[in-house]
């Protein structure tokens, strides 16, 4: 008998752009796998036009720096591309990017005490920014959000 030990934060809004037809919506949350860290990714853009698929590959990585200074490297664990589904009555795209990424045993102690400064995500040859806030009221569900803050909030209850 194996026994797999897994917990897993609920989703977290990261970041949110509302404009015209267009909606991004970036969430994060954190899986332990028996001991073994790792942070899950989820893009979902909409739009009333067409949207370009992102992909990761096994060398697609995050960066996240730390307003202490440090950056943090998260590897990806597969190869994966977004999936495209399209509302029938109203012809509006949804781009949906979901991945795991790795997290090195050195990067937790720095996580646990230093808000983030910058997300910068690897999609294969392109690189988006996010500046995540201090708080961010969400104009989709009008809840509240401390991104900069995610890990210190949330990595120890994955422990």
């Amino acid at each position: 008998n194996d026994t797999v030990n897994v917990k897993k934060t609920k989703d977290y809004l990261m970041d949110e752009l509302l404009f015209g037809n267009r909606k991004e919506v970036l969430n994060f949350s954190l899986v332990n796998e028996n001991g073994v860290l790792f942070l899950h990714f989820q893009a979902i853009e909409t739009n009333s036009v067409f949207i370009p698929t992102k992909c990761f590959d096994k060398k697609s990585k995050i960066f996240i720096q730390l307003q202490n200074g440090k950056i943090v490297t998260l590897i990806s664990t597969s190869d994966t591309c977004s999936q495209l589904y399209i509302d029938p009555d109203t012809n509006f795209n949804t781009q949906l990017l979901s991945n795991y990424f790795l997290f090195s045993k050195a990067n937790f102690e720095d996580l646990k005490q230093s808000p983030i400064s910058m997300i910068r995500v690897n999609f294969g040859a392109e690189y988006r920014d996010y500046v995540p806030k201090k708080a961010l009221v969400s104009e989709l569900n009008n809840l509240e959000y401390s991104p900069e803050n995610f890990f210190i909030n949330n990595i120890k209850s994955v422990f």
